[in-house]
């Protein structure tokens, strides 16, 4: 989990968790990024990454390029994109949805899942 809110970042870490599921978070991108990297070195590769869309210094956008096309990565995580807003739209149009596994919006409460083959 990479997000710079640190209540996003332990709600998030508390979900997966409760599902038994093995999870770590970084507060920022770079930092994320070397996570990363680093479990990819150790043969510990992450099977799945989930980030935020909004994050100073680095977007998520430019996070999950990195991850999908730049990084040299023995196994890529599938990414996920988490967000408050409403941008799928914006992500099919830019094309970037080529990088994203999952995107998964909330609004107004209602979370809206949409995955990516």
């Amino acid at each position: 989990m990479v997000d710079d809110n640190d209540s996003a970042r332990r709600v998030m870490l508390s979900i997966l968790e409760s599902f038994g599921i093995e999870a770590m978070s970084a507060a920022d991108s770079r930092a994320g990024l070397a996570e990363i990297e680093h479990a990819d070195e150790l043969g510990q590769p992450f099977g799945c990454v989930i980030l935020d869309w909004s994050m100073p210094g680095m977007s998520g956008m430019e996070v999950a390029k990195r991850i999908k096309l730049d990084m040299p990565l023995q196994q890529r995580p599938k990414v996920i994109f988490l967000s408050g807003h409403k941008h799928t739209e914006r992500i099919n149009v830019s094309g970037a949805a080529r990088l994203l596994d999952a995107v998964i919006n909330n609004r107004s409460r209602r979370p809206d899942c949409s995955t990516r083959s």
